[in-house]
């Protein structure tokens, strides 16, 4: 059993930052990989407003209310930001954020649409209790693997097979685009010559004052595949090569009371605070 981590602001704001930080790295992933590219990004009083496409998950605003009391021109920025691409606006507001910002939410007619959990694993623990090591039925995905690595991890999401031609080709190239974002790296598990699960792990070790973190996101496993300790695996070799790399502090998200909360607190992670995802719709009205 490890300390437990107590999730006060400036821990808070880091991971925030952390996961606007890596928005910003999508776009870039993005643009490189394409010439055409729409992604695009903006930084927003103390966070990001990421646009990917009207469908993506990754089209929504992090890490806002963190530098004191909200003005109400940040949300009109956002807002701006993604009505003018005739999108919804989706706020990922952490309870550690500035009350301010809630309340400005409330004022302008936002609406709850998602819970989130928010873990995090001490990786800087005693050796003692740290008992993940190397796996060696786990490996780094290749170039070669990177679109049959996608179908996988796609088709784990959506509780199918990776050789289901119906996966939508926003899964795949989301799951491709993980690959190619700087300080990632993605691990996947093959039964025989198939690859039954993946999972990334993305790096942030760019603020000299916050801790080192890693986020763990985009895994999953067949169902074909599961109950043979796959999932643990993943998680496993994903906190052992983040803390061969110096960082402190592991940390994912998942659905409250979900087996994949489950699985993170099984194998250690504790849960720091939640979110709440604020959702105002694009209804074409200026």
């Amino acid at each position: 059993m490890t300390n437990p981590i107590f999730a006060h602001h400036s821990l808070a704001r880091s991971i925030e930052t952390a996961q606007s930080r890596n928005q910003m790295h999508c776009v870039t992933a993005h643009q490189r990989l394409y010439s055409d590219s729409f992604f695009e990004c903006q930084a927003i009083g103390s966070g990001t407003a990421l646009y990917a496409g009207h469908d993506s998950p990754l089209t929504q605003a992090f890490g806002l209310g963190f530098s004191g009391e909200v003005a109400v021109a940040e949300i009109e920025a956002i807002e701006d930001f993604f009505f003018s691409r005739q999108t919804a606006v989706h706020i990922e507001v952490s309870m550690l954020a500035d009350m301010s910002l809630t309340q400005i939410l409330n004022q302008r007619g936002y609406t709850v649409s998602e819970y989130t959990s928010v873990l995090g694993y001490d990786l800087q623990c005693p050796a003692e209790y740290f008992p993940f090591v190397p796996e060696s039925a786990i490996s780094a995905v290749t170039d070669d693997d990177i679109f049959p690595a996608a179908r996988a991890i796609s088709a784990g999401f959506l509780e199918t097979h990776d050789a289901d031609q119906t996966i939508p080709q926003e899964f795949l190239d989301l799951f491709s685009l993980f690959c190619y974002i700087p300080d990632s790296v993605c691990y996947i598990e093959r039964v025989g010559d198939v690859i039954a699960g993946g999972g990334t792990l993305f790096y942030d070790r760019e603020h000299e004052l916050a801790p080192h973190i890693a986020l763990l996101a985009g895994a999953s496993v067949q169902p074909a595949f599961r109950r043979r300790g796959i999932q643990q695996r993943l998680i496993g070799q994903r906190l052992y090569a983040a803390r061969e790399h110096g960082c402190s502090l592991a940390v994912v998200s998942t659905q409250p009371g979900t087996i994949s909360q489950s699985n993170m607190q099984r194998t250690g992670f504790q849960v720091l605070y939640g979110r709440v995802k604020f959702t105002k719709y694009f209804t074409g009205a200026s």
